[in-house]
């Protein structure tokens, strides 16, 4: 992945490191924002990886999380995928559990239709995804959570 990254940067000024989400190679406070995206589905120890994710940030996490209540995430559990199968699917409130009480969250569900591949149903699709994000629907099969 690192090198898959190093390569669609292109020229970009940017320094791309490997790391472990459990002990990152920052100093605190290094980062005014810490994106962890469909992170937390694939690791053993969530909660050590935020402490390290606000460890290293500013005092904002901005989390991408696929929701166990969404269709996409009941396809994918039933596909033969092995990645999906050993993936961990969260709904909103035990994403909340685990970061505590003290922490405020903000978050807005995308993806409540299914991807077209044509320009018109494309379009549309957008509009109608724009209007339900708003809602705050609870099954949109991503969350993007902003926590401080």
């Amino acid at each position: 992945m690192l090198e898959l990254a190093k390569e669609r940067g292109g020229d970009l000024a940017i320094n791309f490191e490997a790391g472990e989400a459990y002990a990152l190679p920052f100093a605190d406070k290094s980062f005014d924002l810490v994106a962890m995206i469909t992170t937390l589905e694939f690791i053993s120890s969530p909660q050590k990886a935020l402490a390290e994710a606000f460890r290293v940030s500013k005092g904002r996490v901005f989390l991408g999380i696929l929701n166990r209540h969404s269709f996409l995430a009941w396809r994918r559990k039933k596909s033969s995928k092995k990645i999906w199968q050993q993936a961990k699917f969260y709904a909103l409130r035990e994403i909340k559990k685990l970061l505590g009480k003290d922490k405020k969250v903000k978050w807005r569900p995308v993806l409540f239709l299914p991807l077209f591949n044509t320009k018109i149903f494309f379009k549309l699709r957008l509009v109608v995804e724009k209007f339900l994000s708003r809602l705050r629907l609870p099954g949109g099969a991503f969350i993007g959570i902003l926590v401080k």
